[in-house]
């Protein structure tokens, strides 16, 4: 099983534009993935030269497998395995009970203390929540505000 991670509010900010590995051992490696790389090639983005798998594996010289993904404006931690039956066994904690996850997003404009956030997720990209709600897939988080920073 794989050790409880805690996220704290006080941990540095990540400013770099390149990718930097965070944990490894001989099982898994952690790395931050900037906004703007993509996690692995696609045929979407087939000319993008910022691929984080790529430039991991010429970095450590190893075949790794992603084990969950973050869209390309997105940046956050990705865990990589270090084999594909680690991998199995991750991703299979990451959809159970014993994981879960944590979003935080810098937004414009006030809200309540907290909420529910009742927008379906889109396949594709779309203009607007009402279009999201038509064509996508149901969710709900829930939404939790932290001390409001004034104009940002």
């Amino acid at each position: 099983m794989l050790p409880k991670l805690q996220s704290s509010r006080h941990a540095p900010k990540m400013t770099t534009q390149e990718p930097t590995i965070l944990f490894e051992d001989n099982y898994l490696l952690a790395a931050y993935k900037p906004e703007g790389w993509l996690v692995h090639r696609s045929e979407i983005d087939r000319h993008e030269k910022r691929v984080l798998l790529q430039y991991l594996r010429d970095l450590c010289g190893s075949f790794l497998y992603p084990v969950h993904r973050l869209d390309k404006p997105t940046s956050g931690v990705i865990i990589f395995a270090k084999s594909s039956e680690i991998a199995a066994q991750v991703q299979q904690q990451l959809e159970s009970d014993l994981s879960s996850k944590k979003y935080i997003a810098v937004c414009r404009g006030y809200s309540p203390e907290e909420g529910v956030i009742d927008y379906a997720l889109p396949r594709c990209r779309l203009q607007t929540p009402e279009e999201a709600t038509k064509n996508g897939s149901a969710t709900s988080a829930g939404c939790y505000i932290v001390p409001t920073l004034g104009d940002y």
